[in-house]
């Protein structure tokens, strides 16, 4: 436990120092860590509490700077673990919640898998189950999947939510038009219609 306290230390000082240098350091050093976290018993955990979930949060937040330009789906894999663990310690932080939010979609822009795209949004669902932003990713999901019932009520949901707290005009046009197009698919044209004469309003009344 001395030589955890005395890593612990090591990286926390060396946190605010943002260089290539170190950004490979607070990797291996939290990698090396949560290895020794991984051998602690629930009591262990408890009374190391904010050390524990401080090192699955700065571990996940530098394995993020390796994916911004390229696929590397152990390493988003890794990331959103990671982050799933800090929440289990502090369920309702905001911060974890956006970067587990940005990571999964970052996900979904490399991954072409419907399959792998749909249970990382899930896992997010299940964090942030009322963000318009997955409820939109969610419907494109399972509207390239061909499940339109699900895609129609993951987009009514995201409107829903704009209608509570802030509208997005650009998704709100996106998703009535694919409401459209699929209302049109399944040869409901009076919604089909609807739905694009809606977008047309809405788009025209954000000028």
């Amino acid at each position: 436990m001395e030589n955890f306290k005395k890593g612990y230390s090591e990286l926390i000082n060396r946190y605010n120092i943002i260089d290539n240098d170190t950004c490979v350091f607070l990797i291996e050093k939290s990698t090396e860590l949560i290895q020794y976290i991984e051998t602690l018993n629930h009591a262990e955990i408890n009374r190391n509490k904010i050390e524990i979930k401080n090192i699955y949060y700065i571990n996940a937040n530098m394995l993020q700077y390796l994916i911004i330009d390229k696929k590397n789906n152990d390493i988003i894999f890794t990331c959103l673990e990671r982050l799933k663990k800090f929440l289990n310690l502090e369920p309702f932080n905001i911060g974890a919640k956006n970067l587990f939010k940005n990571i999964s979609l970052k996900f979904i822009k490399f991954d072409n898998n419907l399959e792998d795209k749909l249970q990382v949004m899930k896992s997010v669902l299940y964090i942030i189950p009322c963000d318009i932003i997955i409820q939109y990713e969610l419907g494109n999901i399972y509207k390239d999947m061909k499940e339109y019932d699900k895609a129609i009520s993951c987009y009514k949901l995201s409107i829903g939510i704009m209608e509570i707290t802030v509208e997005d005009v650009k998704i709100k046009c996106e998703i009535l038009k694919n409401l459209g197009n699929i209302y049109y698919s399944r040869k409901e044209d009076n919604l089909g219609k609807y739905y694009f004469d809606l977008e047309k309003k809405v788009r025209k009344i954000s000028r």
